[in-house]
């Protein structure tokens, strides 16, 4: 390979007429491989072992004979090559033995040397290969499970493909339904592990699944009801499938708002290419926040964008009416609302088995009696403290510091006992020995629960105990916002009738808050007197939270979409490496797998990353070596689907 420079970030610096660029000391010094750094582990006697190998970046020398007025030709290359630059550009050279163009991505580091004429910069590439600036192509028509694909890769270092994956004809055996979920926060607080039914249409309206299973679109069991969340699959709890109400729960993480206000009108129709914002310091914020690509809804129409620019105050590459929604009219000053989670309910596989998963994260409370403004309890945790929407209960103070036999405690379990998972909410509060005298308790015994959304009303059933006259001062339900200031939200529990009794609490249904409050708890405080074996037990056994309405995330639920799902394996059958795809898309629309950038992109814009995995632990994705690899695709079921792959023939 004899290489001739052509241009540099776009521009000629070997036309022949302004300058003659080249190589100082000729190819070879170009064609010098890059250093390398070993990392050793050293042994006594020994020789040590390599730990690893750490590649480093390529520098080489570009010298520049300005051929006209040097000092006008000098501000020229100063521009091209500007040290202070912090992007790598590309440096395209030819092959004069056969034509061809390359290209290494490079940047200039080091003060140019001058003598005469000629300018020398020092430049450096990171990676130190050249690579065809004209990509390959080969068309890849698949029509059955199992097909394979001969390729001829150049160079001599593995190709990284890009890979534009394209459905033609129904098939597969994967979900032949979808429905797409756009969900967005509300609050400036984030949402962690949140329980959140995704089938209710508005709040505490749930989906009725009856004609879906009577027209054979889902199973009776709901085994093939699958939820994905950008791109991978989550673990979801149904609730009274094949019923009116069904509810399919997830655990759901969320940002705090990102909302912004439009700048101008946006026709009902007509495509649009970006979406401006209004000059406010709010926007400005908003905006910088803002993910580099992603989802908007204004209305109840979602738009993709590709970038966006913050100094110009507007998100570009912009596709209207996305997830099925439709194209609406919208006004100058409407909300424009970060759409943060790509969510899609899947279902329509007869022969789809249950999912694999565990009921480790599953949300506490009762799904069935449950919805998204309305947890209702009759368990309360877990003993691993993983369930969510779980009570935390704790001894805040207690004056006891050595007898364990009469601590006093949280308990789970009916009247003083310990259940897993917890079916009561139980405080004791208990006198205690000093060697052979007992000693009066002063405690304050919790359970605490918090919400993001905030809740507005309490209900709450139990029991109460005591075994002599002594009843703590402080035996109730506390609201709080911040967790250390808390009021009552009722009076606190009156004393019971009669000693050594268990007696149901007075009533507490849904009682108002009067306000919103973040944090609960069910709190017993107080002291008892030192007596031998005094105790007084305080004990929730059903609890009905609301969350408050106004503060729980909004979403809406598309109509039903006929889905292509995704399920292939790409096989680099000479290496045996493969990667798997699992992404549900209409007929006739992209995935594009790009290896060397390590990103997969529907045509909307949208990443779903989860929806690769590899075949094992590795740095790259799916390489192709120089020579003829050959490409199998699996997919059970598939009746055609198109493949163009495109690749870039490297060097190094």
């Amino acid at each position: 390979m004899r290489l001739s420079i052509s241009t540099y970030n776009g521009n000629a610096i070997n036309d022949g007429t302004n300058f003659t660029a080249g190589f100082p000391g000729g190819d070879q010094n170009f064609f010098n491989l890059p250093g390398v750094s070993v990392n050793e582990i050293p042994r006594p006697d020994n020789a040590p072992v390599l730990a690893s190998k750490v590649l480093q970046g390529k520098y080489f020398t570009i010298a520049i004979e300005c051929r006209g007025t040097f000092a006008t030709q000098w501000d020229t290359l100063k521009r091209y090559f500007q040290v202070n630059d912090q992007e790598l550009h590309p440096l395209v050279v030819t092959d004069l033995d056969t034509s061809t163009s390359y290209f290494i991505e490079c940047t200039c580091v080091g003060n140019p040397v001058i003598n005469t004429s000629q300018v020398e910069f020092l430049m450096y590439a990171p990676e130190a290969v050249l690579q065809a600036l004209v990509e390959s192509h080969e068309t890849w028509t698949i029509t059955a499970s199992g097909q394979k694909k001969e390729l001829t890769v150049g160079g001599n270092i593995p190709a990284k493909p890009r890979m534009v994956i394209t459905p033609t004809s129904a098939g597969g055996t994967g979900f032949a339904y979808r429905r797409f979920v756009a969900l967005y926060n509300v609050t400036t607080k984030t949402f962690t592990d949140y329980p959140w039914d995704l089938a209710e249409a508005t709040p505490g309206t749930k989906w009725d699944t009856t004609g879906l299973v009577t027209a054979g679109k889902m199973q009776a069991d709901g085994d093939d009801l699958r939820v994905y969340i950008d791109g991978a699959e989550v673990e979801r709890w149904l609730s009274d499938i094949n019923d009116t109400d069904t509810g399919v729960w997830v655990n759901l993480n969320l940002h705090p708002k990102c909302e912004l206000t439009l700048s101008g009108a946006i026709a009902s129709s007509g495509a649009i290419t970006e979406i401006p914002f209004k000059v406010t310091k709010a926007n400005k914020t908003a905006l910088g926040a803002l993910k580099s690509s992603g989802m908007l809804m204004i209305g109840s129409e979602i738009f993709t964008y590709t970038a966006k620019d913050v100094k110009k105050l507007k998100v570009t590459g912009v596709t209207r009416a996305m997830k099925n929604t439709s194209m609406a009219a919208h006004a100058d000053g409407d909300t424009v609302r970060w759409i943060e989670h790509e969510i899609w309910i899947f279902y329509g596989n007869s022969s789809l088995a249950a999912p694999e998963q565990t009921d480790d994260k599953k949300p506490i409370f009762d799904l069935s009696a449950s919805t998204n403004i309305s947890w209702v309890y009759a368990t309360f945790a877990d003993l691993a403290g993983l369930r969510t929407g779980s009570w935390k209960g704790s001894v805040v103070k207690s004056a006891n510091t050595r007898d364990l036999a009469h601590k006093s405690k949280t308990y789970t379990g009916s009247h003083g006992v310990d259940a897993d998972p917890a079916t009561e909410l139980g405080c004791a509060l208990m006198a205690w020995l000093y060697g052979s005298a007992w000693k009066s308790e002063t405690g304050t015994i919790e359970w605490r629960i918090y919400s993001p959304a905030g809740f507005t009303t309490v209900s709450l059933s139990g029991y109460k105990y005591r075994s002599s006259a002594n009843w703590p001062a402080l035996a109730t339900v506390q609201r709080s916002n911040d967790g250390y200031t808390w009021g009552n939200a009722w009076a606190t529990e009156a004393s019971p009738s009669a000693a050594a009794t268990w007696e149901a609490l007075s009533d507490h249904s849904a009682v108002s808050l009067g306000a919103t409050y973040n944090h609960l708890r069910v709190v017993f405080s107080g002291s008892l007197g030192a007596s031998a074996n005094n105790a007084a037990y305080f004990e929730g056994t059903d609890v009905t939270l609301v969350p408050d309405s106004n503060f729980i995330p909004v979403q809406s639920m598309s109509s039903e979409i006929s889905n292509y799902h995704l399920q292939a394996k790409i096989t680099n059958n000479d290496t045996g490496e493969y990667i798997q795809l699992a992404y549900g898309m209409d007929l006739n629309t992209d995935l594009t797998v790009n290896c060397d950038e390590k990103t997969v992109t529907f045509e909307d814009g949208s990443k779903p990353l989860a929806a690769l995995t590899l075949s094992s632990v590795r740095g790259e994705w799916l390489d192709l070596d120089p020579g003829t690899p050959e490409l199998q695709f699996d997919d059970a079921g598939t009746a055609g689907v198109t493949i163009e792959v495109y690749w870039r023939n490297r060097y190094g």
